[in-house]
């Protein structure tokens, strides 16, 4: 099934191993009292020195810390995304390129009143901050449900651990798009209204002037 796993029947293995039927590779010890787990492992330990006593918790921590530290990578994937996202924001409400402010020169000069120029770019920003997300949530929820999360779940689980087979359940958290819209479409409008405005309320011939056409 892959590079360092091999199915095969009980009966297969011991003959190809030379294990005879009295032994065994595997032992499952059930403890009534839970607080006697560790007196008990270290008395087989004791008694077995070849044998190595797993607790239960200790599998459900180390895989626990697996799946922390991989999905560390993640956090650290999207906060480099996030970064990005700030960055850009960022130098979209520092200022506009010449194009934009020429094109506002001549809104102005044709007519628009500032609130017009105003609104339409809030649109317009608007619009490409909600498609981005309408879009960006429609390929991650295919992704996930439908794809199996086929980019993320070898970083996740690892080639070489074994998990079983299941398929999630589609679902829609209204509170996390809430969130994600929160903090992608109203930052990304928001910081396009500071420079419109900058740029819209001065003279047109000056707007124009400055973009050196």
């Amino acid at each position: 099934m892959s590079s360092d796993l091999i199915l095969i029947h009980e009966a297969d293995y011991r003959k190809l191993f030379g294990i005879g039927d009295q032994f065994v590779t595997d032992v499952i010890v059930t403890v009534n009292n839970p607080s006697e787990i560790p007196t008990v492992a270290k008395k087989i330990k004791k008694r077995l020195h070849d044998s190595r006593p797993i607790i239960q918790d200790e599998i459900l921590r180390t895989y626990d810390s697996i799946f922390n530290w991989r999905g560390g990578m993640m956090i650290v994937i999207f906060s480099a995304a996030v970064l990005a996202f700030v960055i850009f924001a960022w130098d979209k409400a520092s200022g506009l390129s010449a194009g934009e402010r020429r094109e506002i020169g001549i809104l102005k000069a044709v007519g628009w009143e500032t609130s017009d120029v105003i609104q339409m770019k809030f649109w317009e920003g608007a619009m490409v901050s909600l498609s981005a997300y309408l879009g960006g949530v429609i390929f991650a929820y295919i992704h996930v449900f439908f794809l199996g999360s086929a980019v993320f779940e070898p970083a996740l689980k690892g080639w070489s651990s074994l998990y079983p087979r299941f398929t999630l359940t589609p679902f829609i958290n209204a509170e996390q798009l809430t969130t994600l819209f929160l903090l992608t479409v109203v930052p990304y409008t928001v910081a396009t209204i500071v420079p419109i405005w900058r740029a819209a309320t001065i003279d047109p011939d000056t707007a124009m002037r400055h973009t050196g056409g």
